[in-house]
Formats: structure tokens, C-alpha cells, sequence
């Protein structure tokens, strides 16, 4: 029996939810990590036109930024968990372009943001049984479990967690993934005077210690010694 143009207008019918301006925010993630994400979303899209328009090839790209051929790979394929803020702004810099940014005041937010991006990133370069002495003696399975969100990550984890991201991200710059891997464990006879970062980064450490701040300038220097 053909269908009456009642049932077909009621099979039409469909919610809309407008859009809050940010994509990620609408698939889930919170305030601060979709800011972040959006953010790194804009730079990386302003830095792979530039490419694109740029007519060199992807390894004369790579020579001017002073990175390997894999890096330029991410930026095209619009890897965004791979780059922090300040690595894509350095890029951008280095192919000429300034970038201005416009701040607005936010509501304070009582929860944390959610670490899952951080906890992708880290675990991808640093084995658990290494992160249970960097994030202050955490066991392997509570790792998995905040990894997984089984469990919220606690705040002072949080906080070490996301420092490990920003040190992965600038030493990304420098090393291949082997070499990101192992930095943690050798010794710096210069920069740490023949300490690990490990010996640094270790016990209920804040990021605002002295030992994680000297681990910080030295990785956030390298993006400069290119």
C-alpha cells in the first residue's frame, strides 16, 4: 500500500542541534582541551596551505624547517595530536608568516581538563613501567585504567602528565620516535650535569619544580637550534 504524504513528511522530520563554533567541543571534549585542539586545528591548516602554495616539494619544505620528511607528512595529513602550539608557531614563523591572537576571559573551570589527548600521546612514546616512576609512582594499572577512562586521572597527574606531553612535542622536533623513547633515561652531561631527566622527573613532582623546569627550557630550546 503506497505510503500517504503524512508518513512521508513524519519520516523526513529530523532533529537539529546547533553547532557551539567548535567541532570538538560538540563531539565531546571539554572547554580547555577543544580550545587547544582548535587551536592547533587553525595553525596547522594556515601551515599546510602555505605549504601547498609554497611549490616546493615536502623534503625542500622539511629543509627549511629543519626537520625529517615525516614531520612535513603530519602536517599535511592534518595530525594535530603530533604538534603543541608553540612547535606550529615556530613553523609558521619560519616560513614568514606572524600569527596574532585575540583573548577573551573565561569562566573558571572546577574540574580539570579531561587528559585523555595527553594520555594518547605519552603512552605512544613512554612504556607504562616508565610512567609509573614519571608520574610519581602511579601503578601500571591505574595508568590503564586513566588512560581508559575507567578512572579520572587525579589533578597532580594530570598536571605531570600534560608537562610529558609538552616535553614529547618539542623533542619531536629533534628526535625520531626511538630517540624520543629513550631520552628520559640518559644521561645530559651538559644540560642536567650527567643526570637523567628521569633522575628530575621523579617522586610527587609539580611542573613548576626546579628540576622539571630545567627539563622544560632544555627540550623548548631545541625548537630554536634548528
Amino acid at each position: 500500500m503506497p505510503k500517504s504524504r503524512e508518513s512521508i513528511k513524519r519520516e523526513r522530520q529530523f532533529d537539529v542541534e546547533l553547532s557551539s563554533g567548535n567541532v570538538f567541543k560538540d563531539i565531546g571534549f571539554d572547554d580547555d582541551e577543544a580550545a587547544s585542539l582548535m587551536a592547533r586545528a587553525e595553525l596547522i591548516s594556515r601551515l599546510r596551505d602555505l605549504i601547498e602554495s609554497s611549490g616546493l616539494s615536502q623534503r625542500q619544505i622539511a629543509r627549511e624547517l629543519g626537520v625529517g620528511q615525516p614531520r612535513i607528512a603530519e602536517i599535511m595529513g592534518m595530525k594535530i595530536q603530533c604538534f603543541s602550539v608553540d612547535l606550529l608557531l615556530k613553523y609558521l614563523s619560519k616560513l614568514g608568516t606572524k600569527v596574532s591572537f585575540c583573548f577573551e576571559q573565561a569562566e573558571v573551570l572546577e574540574e580539570p581538563a579531561n587528559p585523555r589527548t595527553d594520555w594518547t600521546v605519552v603512552r605512544r612514546y613512554i612504556s607504562d613501567e616508565l610512567l609509573t616512576m614519571l608520574l610519581g609512582d602511579i601503578s601500571e594499572i591505574n595508568i590503564k585504567r586513566y588512560s581508559e577512562g575507567k578512572l579520572n586521572t587525579p589533578r597532580d597527574v594530570a598536571a605531570r602528565l600534560h608537562f610529558l606531553t609538552l616535553v614529547i612535542e618539542d623533542l619531536r622536533g629533534s628526535y625520531d620516535t626511538l630517540g624520543v623513547k629513550q631520552w628520559f633515561v640518559r644521561p645530559r652531561k651538559r644540560a642536567f650535569n650527567g643526570k637523567t631527566p628521569l633522575n628530575l622527573l621523579k617522586g610527587k613532582w609539580h611542573p613548576e619544580d626546579t628540576g622539571p623546569q630545567k627539563v622544560r627550557e632544555f627540550t623548548h630550546s631545541l625548537n630554536y637550534r634548528h
